[in-house]
C-alpha cells in the first residue's frame, strides 16, 4: 500500500526529471529497493521529499527505537538460555561422580520435559494474576533457590522434583518474556 502511495506521489510530482516516470512505471519501480532508492535520489536532487521517504524514516525509527527498547530483555533471555543450559550439564556430570546410575540420571534429565510442559501450561493463568514483572520474578527467584538446593540434597528423588520445579519455571519464564514482549510491540513494529 505504501509504495502505490509513493508512486502516486511521485507521478503527479512537477519535477522535471520525475516528469519522466509516469504512473505506471513507478509503481513498477518500487517493486525493488535500488530503484526506490534512485527514484528518491532524483527527488532530492530536485529538492523534494517524497511519501516514501518519510515512511522509511518512520519504520527505521520504529525499528531502532523497538530493538533498543527489548535489547535488554532479550540479553536477559540470552543469560537465562545460557546459565540454563550449563546447568542441564553440569547436573549430568555431577550426577555420575556422586554415584547414580545412567538410568538415574536420564530419568532426573527427562524431567525437564515434564517440568516445561507444565510450566508452559500453568504459567498463563499466574501472568493474568499478577503481571508480567512480578510473575518473572517469583519465577526467576524460584529457580535461583532450585539450583542451590541441587548442592543440599543429593538423591535421585530429590534432583528428580528439583528438575521438574527448575524447570517449570524455566519455561515459565520464557512464556512471560515472549507474552510481555508481544503485549508491548505494537502491532505496526511486529
Amino acid at each position: 500500500m505504501s509504495s502505490i502511495m509513493c508512486s502516486v506521489q511521485m507521478a503527479r510530482s512537477g519535477s522535471s526529471r520525475l516528469e519522466r516516470w509516469r504512473f505506471g512505471e513507478a509503481r513498477r519501480a518500487f517493486q525493488s529497493l535500488d530503484q526506490r532508492k534512485a527514484i528518491s535520489h532524483l527527488a532530492r536532487e530536485n529538492g523534494e521529499t517524497t511519501n516514501c521517504e518519510t515512511y522509511e524514516m518512520q519504520r527505521e525509527t520504529v525499528s531502532t527505537s523497538v530493538i533498543v527498547a527489548i535489547a535488554p530483555v532479550l540479553a536477559a533471555v540470552a543469560l537465562l538460555t545460557l546459565g540454563h543450559g550449563l546447568q542441564g550439564t553440569l547436573l549430568g556430570i555431577r550426577g555420575g561422580r556422586e554415584g547414580m546410575s545412567a538410568g538415574d540420571i536420564g530419568l532426573v534429565m527427562s524431567a525437564y520435559f515434564a517440568g516445561a510442559a507444565a510450566g508452559s501450561v500453568w504459567s498463563p493463568g499466574v501472568i493474568m494474576a499478577v503481571g508480567h514483572i512480578r510473575a518473572f520474578a517469583a519465577f526467576a527467584s524460584m529457580t535461583s533457590a532450585v539450583a542451590l538446593v541441587y548442592a543440599l540434597h543429593i538423591s535421585v528423588s530429590g534432583w528428580l522434583v528439583l528438575r521438574f520445579l527448575n524447570d517449570f519455571c524455566y519455561a515459565a519464564m520464557i512464556v512471560v518474556v515472549e507474552s510481555w514482549l508481544n503485549a508491548s510491540t505494537p502491532s505496526r513494529s511486529r
